[in-house]
């Protein structure tokens, strides 16, 4: 690759970068009210997954771990004040909810995965509740907080007063 295609590569991506911005900052301009008819807070919801004893092993047991939705947003809010990797969030809650299921199965499970359904339903809730965005890094999907999203996160992560 020529040093002339890999500036006009690097020029597009910051050019991208600034779109999204401006798109992201456009779409998510103020705080605006949660639709109190969606589950929220502490409402549960019930992940499926799947599970191996081994990290090169096949899924040997399914089940479903159980989060509200204040929990999961507590995984991965805190990370996506900036634009973060859906790898990485999903990683996070993939990492509770091993410990979830740990507790549930008489073998130990060395490792458990969301079902594409299960981790679309967390994407898809975050979104109708007005809490995440979608961003491309340098063309990796990724999500990011909405003010919304990083009010709520704020509202519900910050250490209290002890009376």
């Amino acid at each position: 690759m020529t040093l002339e295609t890999r500036t006009e590569i690097a020029e597009l991506r910051a050019q991208v970068a600034r779109f999204e911005k401006a798109e992201v900052e456009r779409q998510a301009g103020s705080i605006k009210p949660i639709d109190e008819e969606l589950q929220q807070g502490s409402d549960r919801v019930a992940l499926s997954v799947l599970g191996r004893e081994r990290s090169s092993g096949p899924w040997t047991w399914t089940g479903q771990v159980s989060f509200t939705w204040d929990q999961l947003l507590s995984l991965i809010g805190p990370n996506m004040v900036e634009a973060v990797a859906e790898t990485a969030m999903r990683e996070r809650v993939e990492t509770a909810a091993l410990s979830q299921a740990n507790g549930m199965v008489h073998s130990r499970m060395h490792d458990v995965t969301l079902t594409d359904e299960a981790w679309g339903t967390v994407i898809l809730q975050l979104r109708a509740l007005g809490l995440i965005v979608s961003v491309s890094e340098y063309l990796k999907p990724g999500w990011k907080l909405t003010p919304t999203g990083d009010a709520y996160v704020i509202r519900q992560l910050a250490l209290r007063r002890k009376d």
